[in-house]
């Protein structure tokens, strides 16, 4: 089954892409360390890192979960006034980068990524 690996620390919204994920049959593990979450990237389900960017964890240290060996889908979120935030994870080459209010209103869609073949 594909995995969703969500960085976050935010419980409601956690509860929210938790219970769409659930609902799309897709595996969903929210981490709130870079640790954690190296752990869980490892793992050969995973196939989509999404990182809420309000969790002050630099971009460019979760970018780096993503290997030759094991390539994820990478998404990245902030609210929309964050614009630091976003082009700091742009920078670091996430392959997708929002406003939070984005991702939220097309969370279903986003969360398929991580039954899409094609990486």
């Amino acid at each position: 089954m594909a995995q969703v690996i969500f960085i976050s620390r935010d419980l409601l919204f956690q509860s929210q892409v938790a219970g769409t994920a659930r609902q799309l049959g897709i595996s969903f593990q929210v981490v709130g360390s870079v640790t954690a979450a190296k752990e869980a990237c490892q793992q050969p389900c995973s196939r989509l890192l999404i990182v809420d960017l309000s969790t002050g964890i630099p971009p460019a240290e979760v970018q780096g979960l993503s290997t030759t060996d094991h390539p994820l889908i990478t998404l990245a979120f902030a609210p929309h006034v964050e614009h630091d935030l976003l082009a700091a994870a742009t920078r670091a080459g996430f392959q997708h980068v929002m406003p939070r209010s984005k991702f939220s209103s097309q969370l279903a869609d986003w969360l398929s990524l991580a039954t899409n073949d094609a990486r």
